[in-house]
């Protein structure tokens, strides 16, 4: 039997299952290229880290990409690792990785690497690594070739000995894939190389060069005074061009560590929102946590990720890997916090991006609904116990104690912010008007995590909560004068309550509040009380004068039920109607009769006057047919009767007289001849103090100004003298052209019943016909000829008023009960003064 050397078997057998194994995992990077392209960058740096580099580079000249770094040489057994395949993690729970699977991800870039570096011993190495994705011999013999170009290239110590260690990959055979996946990783590189140059504490440097520019990442790092467990790490970037300097912050825990950005802007120092950045890093970030739900980056050794390393379990079992993973994520939450209160305690602004609970997305290795209940618990809960948002005056206060403007589209923010600020003592529990929208968004994210509604959180204040603490403010008990009143609320000194209540209610319409305009006291009437819209009437141009006369009478007022005109965001809405002049002149008209009839008082007469003078001034004469006159007997009863409220029929037979102000003062004195009760009180001519009015009055046939009535008319008062001597009858044949005087024999209330009562109206009588009537009616006094029925022509006085004093008894003479006519006699004894003494109202 032939020797077999059992060690050669063992040997290729172990190289054999070791390129199976790379075998196989190559095939599935090829599968998931697009979604592991970046990872190449993060393993070598990761493999640098462990080496303990501080220096590392990453250059790109378009023809391959070389990575080069300067930490401690290889061990043997780190040498076999990275060409066989393997990793001594386990070995030094301080490592991150040590060229295991992750190292594979790089032949990504090219299935030829160029590997050179030194042994721990001093020997230096140059050799390539060939891993292509061939058959299984192929693999065990391009290892076993790399094991042996190895051996060969180690040269002897040197007194000029460097450990640096070079990784080149010529892009060559990679195509267009490897291309861009040094792109991609390039970019992420820069994007994420201040939080790990931040993260680990040895490597303080990172180079990248490309064909364009070259830009290093440089840390410095110093613990905070008096802060425990926060330290600060400076990040200097520089290029050909700039050079900036960006600062985090750290909260060190026991198993995790959470670093926020922070801008610098002049003497302010604001936090800065984490964008495109992964959220986990294992010293570095994981690939597929960009979407993480956390507005920080965690950074954990104690993690412990998928297999492709673009997360970590969490929540999906009680399994040692996922109670550690959730360990880590509960501390961050309160790490966080505590970054929270510190960045409130110094003043820095914009703390709600480190507050905002970005997005969670859905991973198939996370419960998200765990890790919403425990940012809500312990995050959320945490910080809305300190007091951390800043108000205009840059003092601190607490969240659940805020008034944080809250609108469905964070654009409509500054306008709800603006409104409250007007509100007296707002201001102080308001974040900064330019925070303003970065607090809504947050509190936005806590109702997220939290599983409710934005507004179930007190400190949220909409358009429809500010709506109620309006009508809430301004209610009080309906006894109260005050109640609803517009002065009770409680706006700042020099805002104009109108306006800003328009400024509400526009905002609540264009936020789809409307309906607090009618569940809300809100709108404001012309009487500064504020109603719920339907309860109030929309003005079509009501006349001010007409609303004043409507205020002399509380039950009569319509400013109460109008909206304030300047309300303009209302100026489409109907809410109980609209009303114009006639909505208010008809209210008023019945109201005044009703007044009138129930206790007539100086509002009715003021009101009917004030009203009267509008309806003439504006010539609107149908308007007086209903109207409420009160006469001039009315007026000189001391208001005691209602027997002399007139209204105004035009063309009526016994048509009033114009108030007695509007008469000639020549004929004023003659005043008491002439029924009261027919006459207009004195109180409408103050109100109408014009003449041209009560022309017109006279012209439309409402009033007489004149006392003297002119008409055409049939008579048969021809002159005796004229008349022939039978018993035919005698008439004009057709109306003729006479004159009368108002009211001269109208019963009881006429000017020959009020002479009769008294010698002085006797007397005045007799004095207005021969001083005053006689002038101002001459032609009546000139004979006149008209045609007869009996066709002859007769001689007429055209003054009517003429045949009432010769034919009525209205003088009364001693002795008699009766009057008599007037004659020779008994105008004597009248113009001498002799009175029957026993005549109908006593003494003259």
């Amino acid at each position: 039997m032939v020797n077999q050397n059992f060690d050669d078997v063992r040997t290729r057998v172990l190289t054999d299952n070791t390129a199976q194994g790379v075998r196989n995992y190559l095939m599935g990077l090829v599968a998931k290229q697009a979604r592991v392209r970046t990872r190449w960058v993060w393993e070598l740096l990761q493999n640098a880290r462990d080496a303990g580099a501080e220096v590392v580079s990453v250059k790109h000249d378009g023809a391959k990409v070389v990575f080069r770094h300067d930490g401690a040489g290889f061990t043997s057994e780190e040498i076999a690792h990275l060409i066989y395949h393997g990793s001594t993690k386990a070995e030094d729970s301080e490592k991150i990785g040590q060229y295991g699977s992750g190292f594979l991800t790089t032949h990504l870039l090219s299935p030829e690497i160029r590997v050179s570096g030194g042994l721990k011993d001093g020997r230096r190495f140059d050799f390539p690594l060939k891993r292509e994705l061939g058959s299984v011999a192929s693999l065990s013999e391009s290892m076993e070739r790399a094991w042996q170009d190895f051996q060969a290239s180690l040269k002897p110590p040197s007194t000029s000995w460097d450990s640096r260690t070079e990784f080149h990959y010529p892009l060559s055979n990679g195509g267009s894939d490897a291309v861009k996946a040094v792109e991609y990783g390039i970019a992420m590189l820069k994007r994420c190389a201040p939080f790990v140059v931040v993260f680990n504490r040895k490597l303080s440097s990172i180079e990248i060069e490309t064909r364009s520019e070259t830009t290093t990442f440089k840390a410095t790092r110093r613990p905070l005074a008096k802060e425990r467990g926060l330290y600060e790490v400076v990040v200097e970037e520089t290029t050909s061009q700039n050079r900036n300097e960006r600062k985090y912050i750290v909260s060190q825990g026991e198993m995790a560590q959470v670093a926020i950005s922070l801008e610098l802007n002049g003497g302010d120092t604001a936090c800065a929102s984490i964008r495109e950045i992964p959220k986990l890093f294992l010293g570095f970030p994981l690939i597929g946590t960009a979407d993480f739900g956390f507005p920080a980056i965690i950074n954990s050794l104690s993690f412990t990720p998928t297999e492709d390393r673009d997360g970590v379990y969490l929540g999906l079992s009680d399994d040692d890997a996922n109670t550690q993973n959730q360990k880590v994520i509960e501390e961050a939450c309160g790490l966080l916090v505590d970054l929270v209160e510190f960045a409130a305690k110094h003043g820095w602004r914009d703390i709600h991006r480190i507050a905002t609970v970005p997005q969670m997305e859905n991973h198939e290795w996370l419960d998200l609904k765990w890790l919403e209940n425990e940012v809500a618990q312990r995050f959320v809960k945490g910080i809305r116990k300190n007091a951390i948002v800043l108000n205009e005056a840059s003092q601190r206060v607490n969240p659940a104690m805020l008034a944080i403007p809250f609108t469905s589209e964070p654009e409509s923010v500054p306008r709800l912010w603006d409104l409250l600020s007007d509100w007296k003592g707002r201001e102080e529990v308001l974040p900064r008007r330019d925070e303003a929208i970065g607090w809504r968004n947050a509190l936005e994210s806590w109702a997220r995590v939290s599983r409710c509604a934005p507004l179930d959180f007190q400190e949220a204040l909409d358009g429809e909560k500010l709506a109620k603490l309006v009508h809430d403010t301004t209610n009080a008990p309906p006894t109260d004068a005050s109640a609803h009143h517009i002065d009770r609320l409680q706006l700042k000194e020099g805002v104009c309550a109108v306006a800003w209540l328009d400024r509400l209610i526009a905002f609540l319409i264009d936020n789809g509040s409307r309906d607090s305009t009618i569940h809300y006291r809100i709108v404001p009437s012309q009487a500064k009380v504020l109603n719920i819209l339907p309860r109030l009437l929309r003005d079509a141009g009501i006349d001010e004068e007409l609303k004043d006369i409507a205020d002399l009478a509380d039950d009569w007022r319509v400013r109460p039920q109008l909206r304030d005109t300047r309300i303009a965001s209302l100026s489409a809405e109907i809410g109980r109607g609209v009303w114009d002049n006639d909505d208010v002149v008809r209210s008023l008209i019945d109201n005044l009769k009703a007044r009138a009839e129930r206790n007539p008082d100086e509002i009715c007469f003021e009101a009917s006057a004030r009203l009267f003078a509008w309806i003439a001034g504006r010539r609107d004469w149908n308007r007086l047919r209903e109207l409420p006159i009160f006469s001039a007997e009315y007026e000189a009863a001391n208001r005691q009767t209602t027997r002399s409220v007139l209204n105004l029929v035009p063309n009526q037979r016994d048509l009033p007289l114009a108030p007695i102000a509007s008469w000639s003062e020549d004929l004023q004195q003659y005043s008491d001849l002439f029924p009261g009760r027919h006459t207009l009180a004195d109180f409408y001519f103050k109100a109408v103090p014009n003449s041209e009015t009560w022309d017109a009055l006279d012209r439309e046939g409402f009033v007489r100004k004149s006392v003297i009535v002119k008409s055409e008319a049939v008579t048969t008062r021809f002159r005796a003298d004229d008349l022939p001597d039978d018993e035919a009858e005698h008439r004009t044949s057709k109306p003729v052209s006479v004159t009368d005087v108002a009211f001269m024999t109208e019963g009881d209330i006429g000017i020959m019943a009020r002479a009769r009562q008294t010698g002085q109206r006797a007397r005045l009588l007799w004095g207005f016909v021969t001083e005053w009537l006689v002038k101002e009616d001459p032609s009546g006094l000139e004979i006149s000829q008209a045609s007869c029925v009996c066709d002859d022509e007769h001689g007429y006085y055209p003054a009517e008023w003429i045949a009432p004093l010769r034919e009525n008894r209205w003088i009364r003479v001693e002795g008699s009960r009766s009057a008599r006519k007037a004659d020779a006699q008994s105008l004597a004894n009248l113009l001498r003064g002799e009175w029957d003494p026993n005549s109908l109202n006593g003494n003259p």
